[in-house]
């Protein structure tokens, strides 16, 4: 395409070779319209349970393990937002932990979710390939767990696949699912723009200073407040977009 001088969506012809979702992406950029299949949105949305979780990791790296059973490179969660939405028309509830600890910290995130998340409704990601990665992870360092992250796992539903299979699409996601994304675009009152933290890699640096540097306990309080605004946002997100294609039933 670059060899043709195409350099945006709306220029590719409708005779090059795309995929069927990649079609429709580029009619939306060439249309400037929306796309809705409104039947699977119905479909996807009426098989959630309630109460429905709005559940969102945010995790740190590290090249070395610092914690008993790590591989090198492996995921460390430190922190959890949950939303919970008793039934469509109840207030939301929000439950959250940020470890701190000497120790791993999914071991005393656990304790908590355990403790917050409840046995039964479907329990919302974006991204499910993620989070449930982590549990998965989780259950093999923490047993005891076990059967409580595989429930979790057993009713997990990702709220991104209605944008990523196409069953809903706008020229302004610009083809992308990430919720960074779609958020500007179906609930623009909501903003990652002006916050201190806004993405997963400036969380998991604050993780990391919090826990392993030396700093004023000013700063700490501070990067705490921080992250617990960008995760809780990272959920309450995934509650207003889901209310919003619930009304485009």
């Amino acid at each position: 395409m670059l060899d043709l001088g195409i350099l945006a969506a709306k220029e590719i012809p409708v005779t090059f070779s795309l995929n069927d979702k990649q079609l429709l992406i580029v009619e939306r950029a060439r249309t400037n319209s929306e796309h809705l299949d409104r039947y699977s949105l119905k479909n996807e949305l009426q098989n959630l349970e309630f109460p429905l979780w709005f559940l969102d990791y945010e995790t740190c790296i590290s090249a070395i393990p610092r914690f008993k059973g790590y591989r090198p490179q492996q995921q460390i969660v430190f922190q959890y937002s949950l939303h919970q939405l008793e039934k469509p028309d109840a207030s939301l509830e929000h439950y959250g932990c940020i470890a701190l600890t000497e120790g791993d910290p999914s071991q005393l995130l656990l304790q908590h979710l355990a403790l917050d998340l409840g046995k039964t409704g479907s329990v919302i990601v974006w991204n499910k390939a993620f989070e449930m990665t982590m549990n998965k992870e989780m259950a093999k360092l923490y047993p005891e767990y076990s059967d409580f992250l595989t429930n979790l796992n057993a009713r997990v539903y990702d709220l991104g696949e209605i944008v990523n299979q196409g069953i809903y699409l706008h020229p302004g996601f610009k083809g992308s699912w990430s919720i960074k994304h779609i958020l500007p675009v179906m609930v623009p009152e909501l903003s990652y723009t002006n916050m201190e933290i806004n993405k997963g890699d400036k969380a998991s640096m604050a993780w990391w200073k919090m826990t392993f540097e030396n700093i004023a306990q000013e700063e700490k309080d501070h990067l705490l407040e921080s992250l617990d605004k960008y995760c809780e946002l990272d959920t309450l997100a995934m509650v207003e977009i889901y209310k919003k294609l619930c009304s485009m039933i």
